[in-house]
């Protein structure tokens, strides 16, 4: 729902034309590419190290050559017999999925005309009704995007107050549909903030907001890690919220590493292209 919100405001504001979208997708992997290969790497160390610890249960997800190439490329839905080396890397495919989306689709979001909005909402929401299974593909999450976006296109004044409202009521619906109550109130609730509470600042949150890709990626990586290990030592009960404490802080530190040192700079050479 942010990425729904995000990206179209920034585009907008950017004049973002189609003849552009060479620089938009140069800017898009630029930001996320860097944080998300060295994730990739600390995966294919992880599970290769767990493979040769006898205490631990099995790893079933195969090291091929595939397997970690398909993942460069965000293509592991698309093939059988291979899977994410972290269970965090399927949502990055759906967003990757949705910026391809986005400059395809982007003259019809913002057309003045109805006709060209109605084709744009369509595309939007009918394919995840068509899907009959559960697969990790966009139009499954299609309509939270759609959520953000409406949102944009009413506060950028290229949508009125009826269709925003009417759309939004079909969109919400769908998600309940497809993704359940829970999908529906996260997306709403952060909707809420996002809207009554666009200046609301606190240092511990701005803190965390920076790092929150980082965090996002190699969380499962270290802290997690650390918890898995060490509860099969230290068992007792006043022991566990000691160790989570500590898998916790050691994944704030090393996101916080990652973000200094990787996706800052990433960021900074993102921002600095400019569409034409």
């Amino acid at each position: 729902m942010i990425s729904g919100i995000v990206l179209p405001l920034s585009m907008i504001n950017s004049n973002y034309k189609t003849s552009s979208w060479k620089s938009f997708l140069l800017k898009r992997i630029i930001r996320i590419e860097p944080p998300y290969l060295l994730a990739v790497l600390l995966a294919v160390i992880y599970v290769y190290l767990r493979s040769l610890m006898n205490h631990t249960g099995s790893v079933d997800i195969g090291l091929s050559f595939k397997n970690i190439l398909l993942h460069i490329g965000y293509l592991v839905p698309f093939f059988e017999n291979v899977q994410w080396l972290n269970g965090a890397f399927w949502t990055l495919a759906i967003e990757f999925q949705y910026y391809i989306l986005l400059i395809i689709l982007f003259p019809l979001m913002i057309s003045k005309k109805l006709f060209y909005r109605v084709i744009f909402y369509t595309i939007m929401l009918i394919p995840g009704l068509l899907i009959t299974t559960k697969v990790v593909f966009f139009p499954l999450y299609a309509s939270l995007f759609l959520i953000g976006i409406l949102y944009i296109l009413k506060k950028s004044n290229n949508i009125y107050m009826i269709e925003y409202v009417i759309m939004s009521i079909i969109t919400s619906f769908i998600v309940y549909h497809l993704l359940g109550v829970e999908h529906l109130f996260v997306a709403l609730f952060a909707l809420i903030i996002v809207n009554y509470f666009p200046n609301f600042k606190q240092k511990q949150f701005y803190f965390l907001g920076k790092i929150s890709y980082s965090l996002y990626l190699i969380h499962g990586l270290t802290g997690s890690v650390l918890i898995n290990v060490f509860s099969h030592y230290f068992t007792q009960s006043y022991q566990k919220p000691i160790l989570i404490i500590l898998g916790l802080t050691i994944s704030i530190f090393a996101a916080y590493l990652m973000y200094f040192f990787i996706e800052k700079p990433s960021q900074k050479i993102s921002a600095s292209i400019k569409y034409k």
